[in-house]
């Protein structure tokens, strides 16, 4: 059963409940007029009853005297007639009296009314028989006699209406007091039912629904902590809580498949990563063997995979190549590019006559087929082993500095360029120098100088000339090495944002031509 369907037979049983309620207390209210209106029939009738006794024995009293005061004998003979028949009428209201007050207490009103009916009879009856006999002060005595029982007799028939009006009044009070004690005694019944019905309701709340949603919570905190392994309750259910058992269950089969995902996809970018990096010279120090250059590079990567790159190698064997650049973007789109870069740069440099010629004629493949738009800065520089002149061209890339025993450091000046790949019309001029033996040259990535610190300060270039003025004379693999050094403490506890490349050149003296040594 659903949920829905628990909640409606829940509400259903209420609504039976106030239904039941309100019968039971519409048929009691009815009941209770029913008895009221044969109190108030019976009030009323003997009221009716006492007016009419009243109206018989002052009829009866006024025939009888009638009949005793008029001198014709015919008259006499008819009012005796009448009092007769109205005598016949009071002993049938007298019966009817009876009926009406039925309760004991009722009895000596009842018995004191016959007591002074029989007198008030017994009177006409003495002065019915005095007629016959003489007219005179007898009859005179007895007619006042019978004013006086009669007088009784509206007594008693007074107390007989005080007496209806009495249970007419105590017969609406205990009607309202009976409505009043079964409405409490509905009320009661009523709240108990509704209780009875609520806690049930509570009950199967708690053992067939809440109990299911804790179950569901504890599913559903576990899949944020990263559980993908726990097994999903109530997926069989056919509820609103399985519908929302089966949502959790396809996602955590998704965040499975995400996972598998996510490992092959962490194994192919450390599978790019090797690569690239094989890409990067296989000594990243070199030394030629007359100790005429020496020359080391680092790539460090933010992510897996770089879009920096570096590299150099000999063009022949008096002359060598060195090349740095930074792809725009990050993750695998950028290391492609910074790859198809440095594979261009490095395939027309052995057709090239000039850096400037190579960074143009590379620029024009990668423009031509650049659909997404992409570029990359890059700096590209031949050194001539045998006299030190250093040739070089830059495509909008961060230029090298120069590290002079004797006038310190200094960054080499040279047309900016635009970055490789924005458009095709584009000639890059190239640049010379002189090197003098034991100058070095320092190439790098903004991923140096822009390295961040904890408060949000930049490395910046003023602390990398420092160091590098005073670290210049140090050897290549030393020099590189303190860099990195002085930009991991620089920027402890905050992830690197950039990728760092770093290239050190240093020309010690003139030399033969030598063999390829990159």
């Amino acid at each position: 059963m659903s949920i829905r369907s628990k909640f409606r037979l829940g509400f259903a049983l209420l609504l039976a409940t106030f239904a039941a309620f309100g019968w039971y207390t519409i048929e009691q209210t009815l009941q209770l007029n029913r008895q009221f209106r044969e109190v108030i029939n019976r009030s009323l009738s003997a009221m009716i009853t006492t007016d009419e006794m009243t109206v018989a024995t002052s009829e009866l009293a006024n025939f009888e005297a009638q009949a005793l005061l008029d001198e014709d004998a015919g008259l006499r003979s008819e009012h005796r007639a009448r009092a007769k028949a109205i005598r016949r009428r009071i002993r049938e209201l007298e019966l009817q009296y009876r009926e009406f007050y039925s309760l004991p207490s009722h009895q000596v009103v009842l018995d004191e009314l016959a007591g002074n009916l029989d007198a008030f009879l017994e009177t006409l009856d003495k002065q019915h028989a005095t007629h016959e006999a003489e007219r005179g002060e007898v009859s005179r005595e007895l007619l006042e006699e019978s004013v006086r029982r009669h007088k009784r007799v509206i007594g008693s028939l007074v107390k007989l209406d005080q007496v209806a009006s009495r249970m007419a009044r105590e017969a609406a009070s205990a009607s309202a007091e009976t409505a009043a004690r079964k409405s409490r005694l509905g009320v009661a019944t009523a709240v108990v039912i509704v209780a009875l019905v609520l806690l049930g309701l509570t009950a199967l709340t708690d053992a067939h629904i809440l109990r299911d949603i804790r179950r569901l919570v504890e599913a559903i905190d576990s899949l944020a902590k990263g559980d993908i392994a726990i097994v999903v309750p109530l997926t069989k259910q056919r509820n609103e809580l399985g519908d929302v058992a089966r949502a959790l269950e396809q996602f955590r089969l998704n965040a499975l498949d995400r996972e598998r995902l996510q490992k092959q996809e962490a194994h192919d970018l450390e599978f790019a990563r090797r690569i690239q990096l094989a890409g990067v010279p296989r000594r990243p120090r070199v030394r030629s063997d007359d100790g005429t250059f020496e020359i080391c590079g680092r790539l460090v990567p933010s992510r897996t995979v770089s879009g920096d790159f570096l590299d150099f190698h000999q063009l022949d064997s008096h002359r060598l190549a060195v090349a740095i650049g930074d792809a725009s973007g990050k993750g695998v789109a950028s290391a492609m590019f910074a790859g198809w870069a440095r594979g261009t740069l490095k395939s027309e440099s052995l057709r090239a006559t000039s850096p400037g010629g190579c960074l143009t004629a590379a620029n024009r493949v990668l423009a031509r087929r650049n659909q997404d738009m992409m570029f990359v800065t890059a700096f590209y520089g031949i050194l001539d082993l045998a006299d030190g002149s250093f040739s070089f061209a830059n495509a909008g890339h961060e230029l090298p500095y120069l590290l002079n025993s004797t006038d310190g450091v200094r960054q080499l000046a040279a047309d900016p360029g635009l970055p490789l790949g924005v458009t095709e019309k584009i000639d890059f001029q190239t640049s010379r120098i002189r090197l003098v033996p034991s100058d070095a040259i320092v190439l790098f990535t903004d991923g140096i100088t822009e390295a961040a610190a904890a408060d949000d300060r930049l490395f910046g270039r003023d602390r990398l000339i420092k160091l590098l003025a005073d670290h210049r004379q140090a050897d290549c693999d030393a020099l590189l090495d303190m860099l990195l050094g002085a930009v991991r403490e620089f920027s402890a506890g905050v992830p690197p944002s950039d990728d760092i490349a770093l290239i050190a050149l240093r020309y010690n003296a003139p030399a033969q031509p030598v063999g390829q040594t990159g």
